[in-house]
């Protein structure tokens, strides 16, 4: 059987208007809505934040456990 894709080329083409004419307008919040309502783009949101968390609680882990890692931490952030 045959796979057809669709491709809805207006509704490209007015995402990315509104996305880069907000920009251009530095209208960052409308940007933000327009993206929010993406399914896409909240699954991507959520992976994303997901990741954050988990890379902070590892970053956390590893300071309790390697007083050297920390000292290299503490020494980065100074900077």
């Amino acid at each position: 059987m045959v796979k057809y894709k669709y491709k809805n080329e207006t509704v490209l083409k007015e995402f990315v208007g509104r996305f880069l004419k907000a920009l251009a307008k530095r209208k960052g919040k409308q940007v933000a809505k327009v993206l929010a309502k993406d399914p896409a783009m909240k699954k991507m949101l959520k992976k994303s934040n997901d990741l954050e968390k988990d890379l902070e609680d590892y970053f956390k882990k590893k300071r309790k456990d390697d007083p050297a890692f920390a000292a290299r931490m503490d020494a980065i952030q100074s900077i």
